[in-house]
């Protein structure tokens, strides 16, 4: 239960070394969480400008998500 409600072992391994209990995150897994978080803005303000029915603002983002994609 440890392991699915805070991380258990992974997560052990990401924060403790010989010396210290700090964070240690690899650095692959920092870019992944920031792609993630930029994805869920962009779908957020998607979701938003929709509901808005503001097109031209809705083509805006989805030509400057486009660019952050590629």
């Amino acid at each position: 239960m440890h392991d699915l409600t805070h991380g258990g072992t992974s997560h052990k391994v990401t924060r403790c070394t010989s010396n210290t209990i700090e964070p240690i995150y690899p650095e692959n897994h920092l870019i992944s969480l920031a792609e993630l978080e930029i994805e869920v803005k962009i779908r957020a303000g998607a979701e938003i400008l929709a509901k808005l029915q503001n097109e031209k603002a809705l083509i805006l983002l989805n030509e400057k998500a486009e660019k952050i994609r590629d």
